[in-house]
């Protein structure tokens, strides 16, 4: 399992315009597979695009956003087994299957959002409802549409002028569109921030502690996370564990 992830964006306080790329695939060999027999599985998640956002502060303590995406994606999911000797004849004979299976297709979706931020000098609080994929997002091809989802987070900050501690939970697809297991729908963070130059973090990811750090050197940003992914449906089925080093630069 391994990826790459790059994006540019710019953002003012009622602006935004962003162009992303993801490339994430996982290749399992399995000793029995769905069939009780040696098969390699090989899922991806593919994506790429460009999204505009627009946001209005009505109050000084509310705020409302709308962003439409243009995005290319794909997620192929094949699996092959290696006794399977008419499925390795038929990808031999006609690859333009497999080429299939893992086109792109092309969709344009709209996503929504409310963030409630009341200040003070020494603690900050946020409330957050976010809609993905509003009325879903549908794509050309075999690439099946992205559902609508909710989503809902909340985050308490304890500061003062240069560290801050950062304490907060997400509650992801509370409608259920994707029908997965709770423990994949529930992340919990914390981040101290030193000075602010330097962060450290721990929290709750698909079940799996994560742990990260940043350091912020001015023009430039870096950073590494260490967290879990579980791609069965209960904690420990089918982990993940991965590793992630990063750097941003901006003004």
């Amino acid at each position: 399992h391994f990826g790459l992830t790059q994006s540019i964006s710019y953002i003012t306080n009622n602006f935004g315009l962003g162009v992303i790329g993801r490339f994430e695939p996982d290749i399992q060999a399995r000793k029995f597979g769905e069939n009780g027999v040696p098969d390699v599985h090989v899922t991806a998640e593919a994506y790429s695009g460009a999204a505009m956002s627009f946001a209005s502060r009505p109050l000084r303590f509310l705020s409302l956003g709308i962003t439409a995406k243009y995005l290319y994606a794909a997620e192929p999911d094949i699996s092959l087994a290696l006794t399977d000797q008419a499925t390795i004849d038929e990808l031999s004979s006609n690859p333009q299957a497999l080429t299939d299976a893992a086109s792109f297709g092309l969709g344009m979706g709209f996503d929504a959002g409310m963030l409630l931020h009341l200040q003070s000098s020494w603690v900050d609080y946020r409330l957050a409802v976010k809609a993905d994929d509003l009325g879903d997002t549908n794509f050309s091809g075999s690439q099946a549409s992205f559902k609508q989802t909710v989503h809902a987070g909340t985050a308490i900050t304890f500061h003062n002028s240069t560290d801050a501690l950062h304490l907060c939970a997400d509650y992801r697809d509370i409608l259920g569109a994707y029908e997965e297991p709770t423990f994949k729908k529930v992340y919990l963070g914390a981040k101290l921030l030193l000075r602010t130059y330097v962060g450290l973090a721990a929290g709750l990811y698909q079940g799996y502690p994560t742990y990260g750090a940043r350091f912020d050197l001015l023009l430039f940003k870096i950073g590494a996370t260490v967290y879990g992914r579980e791609m069965g449906d209960s904690p420990g089925a089918n982990p993940r564990n991965l590793y992630i080093v990063y750097i941003a630069t901006g003004f």
